[in-house]
């Protein structure tokens, strides 16, 4: 499918920079490229070979010394023809080589519309569609490697796998449905049964990969929670490795959340500092606790800092680390005690930064399954997430009602195609334009 439109857009972001990239595709984008060249221009544009050319104004004057790069379709990310331009980051020159495009036949394109065109003709499936947007807004370099195994076609390849099997399976019972008048046939029955088997326990193994990578791929958001005073700035700070946070020794210093950014382990962070949770009469701070005790119960892990060594450690669970601060304040003696009594306490002391590297592990280890990395596969959006929930729910049913379905086999079948169904919604066939819509909306226009 190739729309009759051919869009225009920058490909790289606004600001003045050494090079910048202008992209054209559809079937006029080397028409249009030919006609911002001198009238004289005797050079042809070879396909995947980048030229050194002038450009002009409609008026013929020179505007920049680019470099064209044709890629012919169907062999582009689009599968129509692509030209690109690389001109000088000046926005004058970006903003008129897009003016000048528009002048002779192309249109501005829609958010995403170069990586939708590419899904719509077949260069690429709704996963890898959507992986290219999670590549591009990558914070880690973690995050970037998961999003290219992903773009390279690992949860695709393993998706057509398994539909494959659905369908070997489905049509073991309509041929049933076709051919046996009496009894259906077990042996083909048993195959169709463990094909549904395998395919159920590998949708299975997938659920479970969707909450380390949701964390690698958008980040996880940690929240430092406490009574006033414990020293939640001052650690966040030392997190940061920055000033971030204002610090004071007088209680209710925060009284507002604060969010900063990093990345730990590979994984990006969204630190959270809240405001002091104590019982209070003022009408400020007392939101503050309140969006405090919000965000604790909405993050994907809490750090409850205390800083003595007296206070009931008794609201332990696996989204929470309790971490002893100002460890420097207290002797060996004590601390060991201390620590031996709750060996699930991490102790630090933020305002020097001592163990700042332990407890990073630790939430590490908070926010990970033991066996990160050992899958090549990863489900990384919610949108994946719930369409192999609900294929695995739809093998369920099946599994556990096979024999009540094989009396009515050809409602087998159907309960068999509807998994099928479901999980085109992943891999685009019965994808509708509202999801379509979602995806693409989130790219930027030149991608």
């Amino acid at each position: 499918m190739h729309s009759k439109d051919t869009i225009v857009a920058p490909s790289t972001p606004h600001g003045y920079g050494g090079l910048a990239v202008v992209r054209m595709s559809g079937d006029g984008a080397l028409r249009v490229a030919n006609k911002l060249l001198p009238k004289t221009n005797t050079t042809p544009l070879i396909n995947r070979f980048a030229t050194t050319l002038l450009v002009v104004t409609p008026d013929g004057d020179p505007l920049d010394d680019v470099v064209v790069t044709l890629f012919s379709g169907p062999n582009s990310y689009t599968g129509e023809d692509i030209i690109e331009i690389s001109c000088h980051g000046s926005p004058a020159i970006v903003s008129s080589l897009v003016s000048f495009c528009v002048e002779y036949g192309c249109r501005i394109a829609d958010p995403g519309e170069f990586t939708r065109r590419a899904y719509i003709n077949g260069k690429l499936d709704l996963v890898q569609a959507e992986s290219v947007a999670s590549l591009i807004h990558s914070r880690s370099l973690d995050a970037a490697k998961l999003n290219v195994r992903l773009v390279r076609g690992s949860l695709s390849n393993k998706l057509v796998e398994l539909r494959s099997k659905l369908i070997k399976a489905l049509s073991l019972i309509e041929f049933e449905l076709d051919v046996s008048e009496d009894e259906l046939d077990e042996e083909r029955l048993n195959t169709a049964f463990s094909l549904l088997v395998s395919v159920r326990e590998i949708f299975s193994t997938l659920l479970k990969t969707y909450h380390d990578g949701r964390i690698i791929t958008s980040g996880a958001r940690v929240v430092l929670s406490g009574e006033p005073n414990v020293g939640k700035s001052t650690l966040l700070n030392a997190l940061l490795g920055k000033n971030r946070a204002i610090t004071s020794d007088a209680p209710g210093t925060t009284r507002d959340t604060i969010e900063a950014y990093s990345v730990v382990g590979g994984v990006p962070v969204c630190f959270v500092d809240t405001a002091g949770i104590r019982e209070t009469n003022n009408a400020i701070e007392s939101d503050g606790v309140r969006r405090s005790i919000e965000e604790i119960e909405t993050s994907d892990f809490t750090l409850r800092i205390i800083d003595n060594i007296s206070y009931p450690v008794d609201i332990i669970n696996v989204k929470t680390l309790v971490v002893l601060n100002k460890s420097d304040l207290f002797s060996q003696k004590q601390l060991k005690l201390f620590l031996n009594k709750h060996n699930n306490v991490v102790s630090i002391s933020a305002i020097r930064e001592q163990n700042i590297s332990l407890l990073e592990n630790k939430i590490l280890s908070g926010l990970l399954n033991d066996k990160f990395h050992s899958a090549d596969i990863y489900l990384t959006t919610s949108r994946q997430n719930s369409v192999i929930k609900d294929c695995h729910g739809g093998l369920e049913n099946i599994l556990s009602s096979w024999n009540v379905l094989l009396a009515t086999a050809d409602v087998l079948a159907f309960e068999i195609r509807d998994v099928i169904d479901n999980l085109g919604f992943l891999m685009g066939p019965t994808t509708p334009d509202t999801v379509l819509d979602k995806v693409f909306n989130s790219f930027c226009v030149g991608k």
